[in-house]
């Protein structure tokens, strides 16, 4: 691969021994013409919720994901392809990666379920996969371990890294990297497959017992026995040379080209390239219980579950906001975003054309709210629906026939919600009959507006999309 084209391809996957998380890769991809924006499609950019304290944490490519105390996940960064929105089908989860553009997550019945880019299928998982024990999002593929302990591979294969060789059986730990796979086996063994292009799947002959290994972009690192970190494959920016001073450790992660890893003292340590911050950990941070090595930023827990983030930030990936105090939710539209803080209060900042980021003051406390193109819309206590902001195609002004709703989605020009009776109803914009619900659809569990297309999940969990069908956006 090009270097210019693994720049935007930074990524970590991270296997914990006794916690199982893993974090994943990133290659190049082109972003769509504009990002959707609304709750339950893809949104520009979705903001870290203030206060959050998590369990786990997993940095992708330029996005980051976390299990919350109660057990539900949360992404936040960029969220071109949706990786950031997480399904609200996902419920409680033991187990969350962030890949290049998409996420996987494992749920508390072991099912695993994956959101965001599947242009390779990365994100849709095979019928026969089953429940696993772990998930690891790489950069265009995804590798589980099934309960029964076998691995499985699905998304791109340009490099054979989800033809699982043979020889791999049983399975402890699973990673999947830039265009290679890794497994830890039932004996401690550390197996790999896919790309070799600088050997990142050779593992070193003096390699013994592991019980943690990681595989980034161009390389991979493993944790042997008696906690001596090991790295091997590309070493363009020192991300392969562990140094002297490291000591033993107890977790590691390879990103796309530097290393983070956490010592048996619970101190945190990185090296390899710093372009952007991302191997400087802040002052002032404490013992961490977990780290993740992303694109250009890094994430670790420290041991009280608060999450603390550094380097690159372009796509607030590493952004830890505060001064909003706790809040219930938050939605991210296209140039703005906003929340409720925990009173009910909705809050709204960034882009202010067409006054979509100031709350009217005639709305009290809400109990939803989405961000919009350049329109917000909420949902008052008593379940009476308001937008504001841009109506240019109508999609502030809400049709008298709809009534009061339990869900509301602002997209980039129209908006679409759910009544209390559960039938579903969209207005504004209809150029490609995004706003136009097809016929048969009487009922929605979620529903979630688009740039020009929207999606839903019937009461009966089926999926529907409808509208601009551009790169399959409609196409379940």
């Amino acid at each position: 691969m090009l270097r210019s084209q693994s720049r935007a391809a930074h990524f970590a996957a991270f296997v914990v021994l006794f916690a199982v998380v893993s974090v994943a890769p990133t290659l190049s991809g082109a972003a769509p013409t504009a990002p959707a924006a609304a709750v339950g499609a893809p949104e520009a950019v979705v903001a870290q919720p203030s206060g959050l304290i998590a369990t786990a944490i997993s940095a992708g490519y330029r996005h980051t994901c976390a299990i919350r105390t109660d057990g539900r996940p949360v992404c936040w960064g960029d969220n071109t392809y949706g990786q950031s929105t997480v399904p609200v089908s996902a419920g409680t989860v033991v187990a969350i990666s962030a890949g290049e553009r998409h996420s996987c997550a494992i749920r508390t019945d072991g099912t695993p379920l994956c959101w965001g880019r599947d242009v390779d299928g990365q994100s849709t998982i095979p019928a026969d996969v089953g429940t696993v024990t772990d998930i690891s999002a790489g950069a265009r593929h995804t590798c589980a371990i099934r309960s029964t302990g076998s691995v499985a591979c699905w998304g791109r294969n340009t490099a054979y890294q989800t033809s699982v060789p043979s020889s791999v059986g049983a399975a402890t730990a699973i990673a999947a990297g830039g265009a290679h796979s890794c497994a830890i086996g039932i004996d401690g063994s550390a197996t790999c497959w896919g790309s070799r292009s600088w050997q990142q799947s050779t593992v070193p002959s003096g390699i013994g017992t592991v019980t943690a290994i990681t595989a980034g972009d161009e390389h991979t690192c493993a944790v042997e026995l008696g906690g001596q970190a090991n790295c091997w494959g590309s070493n363009s920016g020192g991300q392969a040379t562990v140094p002297a001073d490291v000591g033993a450790v107890q977790t590691i992660s390879a990103g796309d080209r530097h290393t983070c890893a956490v010592r048996l003292d619970g101190t945190p340590v990185c090296w390899g390239d710093d372009n952007a911050g991302q191997g400087d950990i802040p002052g002032g941070t404490g013992l961490v219980s977990e780290i993740s090595a992303g694109g250009d930023h890094t994430c670790a827990l420290e041991l009280d579950g608060t999450p603390v983030c550094w380097g690159a930030d372009d796509a607030g990936q590493g952004d830890i906001p505060g001064g909003i105090g706790k809040v219930e939710t938050i939605s991210a539209g296209y140039l703005h975003a906003c929340t409720i803080q925990a009173d009910g209060t909705p809050v709204c900042w960034g882009d202010n054309a067409y006054g979509k980021s100031t709350v009217p003051d005639d709305i009290g406390p809400v109990r939803a709210i989405s961000a919009g193109g350049d329109h917000t819309c909420v949902i008052d206590l008593d379940g009476w629906p308001r937008c504001w902001g841009d109506s240019t195609f109508g999609q502030t002004s809400i049709p008298g026939s709809v009534g009061k709703v339990k869900m509301i989605a602002a997209g980039f020009y129209n908006t679409c919600a759910i009544r209390i009776d559960d039938t579903p109803v969209c207005w504004g914009e209809d150029r490609y009959g995004q706003s136009t619900i097809p016929s048969g659809v009487t009922t929605a569990r979620t529903i979630g507006s688009g740039v020009n297309h929207t999606c839903l999940i019937t009461t009966t969990a089926e999926p529907m999309c409808w509208g601009d069908d551009t790169d399959g956006r409609a196409t379940v």
